[in-house]
């Protein structure tokens, strides 16, 4: 059975939040491997992508997004399609890590969370899903969190979580 990893070169991959954190480590992986890399997040990501350039010799696509906009969601991955091919390895790392207390959270960042934490993720699955299954191949891998994590066991046998995570750690789940 062929995995992800057996051969990247020339492969059209897509990453969210890929130049920070686990997504810069994943697109320099890919990149070292020789796949063709695009990325996109919110901030700026020039010289990251100058540094990926230099370390690995090939250089990512950055493509500008605010990933809980699903119009520049759609437009970005159909801008990365155009440059790179059709996507072959989606990477679904991006996150909105806001930490507040259950209680006090807002339903503004509440939809934030959801937007990019869920919502994100399922477009871009349902995007590039069609071409992979018809393709026969293609990889998708979601990153989640340790907060996501349920542990068996009755709750009063349980440690209190931080009351700070609930939203986020529902929405990673």
């Amino acid at each position: 059975m062929a995995t992800v990893f057996d051969d990247l070169k020339g492969q059209s991959v897509f990453i969210t939040g890929g130049g920070s954190g686990i997504g810069a480590a994943l697109t320099e992986a890919f990149l070292r491997q020789g796949a063709k890399v695009a990325f996109c997040q919110r901030s700026d990501a020039t010289a990251f992508c100058d540094a990926m350039e230099t370390a690995t010799g090939n250089r990512p696509l950055f493509l500008p997004c605010d990933i809980s906009v699903t119009d520049q969601l759609q437009l970005t991955l159909s801008t990365a399609a155009q440059v790179h091919g059709p996507i072959t390895v989606l990477v679904n790392n991006a996150a909105a890590a806001i930490y507040q207390p259950t209680r006090e959270f807002p339903l503004k960042r509440r939809r934030i969370t959801f937007e990019v934490n869920v919502h994100a993720p399922a477009d871009l699955t349902q995007a590039v899903l069609p071409g992979m299954l018809a393709r026969g191949e293609g990889w998708i891998l979601n990153v989640s969190s340790a907060s996501a994590r349920y542990e068996l066991g009755r709750p009063k046998e349980l440690p209190k979580p931080p009351p700070f995570i609930g939203v986020y750690g529902a929405s990673k789940a």
